[in-house]
């Protein structure tokens, strides 16, 4: 019951199905609830015990490592401890939600559940951004990945563009976009899903250029099947 379209949901009936659309009463939008600063504050810390730090301090150095993470306000979870915190910081330098996510140390690669630092209000109501949108406005022309991962390691490799992430394939929305109205914007698919987001930015009226390094690169044997541009950097 979510619209990727618009990022509004809808609840399931007791048999469920989606509600009956005669019986929705609609009322505007309520504005989203927003997460206070200190909660990046107490979090941001103890950065050698992330495992995705770790990773990245193996790729890329010290430096480098530090650098990714004064920039995206990396942090780590004292709920599942190991985990890296992505916080959704909107244009307006709002803190919209934390992303808690997993990796293994030494590969990089995801493991166990997403899990939301506001999840702990049932009753909040979650309006996303990009991740890194609070970059936004550098002068920078925008790139724009699917993951937060590949969003912090273009960064560091192509550093003529300011990346930022959707969060997931599905999340290039008209809503999240309003923010790049008038901007330089290219997006950069994973291997496979060009022209899942050529469509979607057509659908969605987003004026910007798509990349389709990826699909070359795959051809070319340079990268695996539904692989993203920053496994190829790595590798």
């Amino acid at each position: 019951g979510y619209c990727h379209y618009c990022g509004l949901s809808c609840f399931n009936d007791e048999n469920g199905t989606l509600v009956d659309l005669d019986k929705i009463e609609y009322s505007k939008p309520k504005k989203p609830d927003l997460l206070p600063e200190y909660f990046i504050e107490k979090s941001f810390t103890n950065h050698e015990n992330i495992d995705l730090v770790k990773f990245l301090l193996g790729q890329f150095g010290t430096e480098a490592t530090e650098r990714m993470i004064e920039k995206y306000y990396l942090c780590g979870s004292t709920k599942n401890p190991g985990a890296v915190i992505y916080w959704q910081i909107d244009r307006d330098k709002k803190i919209r939600t934390g992303k808690i996510m997993e990796y293994d140390p030494e590969t990089g690669k995801r493991s166990g559940l997403i899990d939301w630092v506001h999840s702990y209000n049932e009753k909040y109501i979650l309006k996303q951004c990009f991740f890194g949108e609070h970059l936004i406005g550098s002068g920078k022309p925008i790139a724009i990945v699917e993951s937060e991962k590949a969003c912090l390691i273009m960064n560091k490799c192509v550093p003529d563009y300011e990346w930022i992430a959707t969060g997931g394939s599905n999340g290039l929305t008209y809503e999240k976009c309003k923010v790049l109205i008038g901007l330089d914007v290219t997006l950069f698919p994973d291997q496979g899903k060009y022209h899942e987001w050529k469509n979607k930015a057509s659908e969605i009226g987003l004026e910007c250029h798509v990349a389709i390094w990826a699909e070359e690169w795959f051809k070319e044997g340079y990268k695996g099947k539904g692989e993203a541009i920053d496994d190829y950097y790595l590798n």
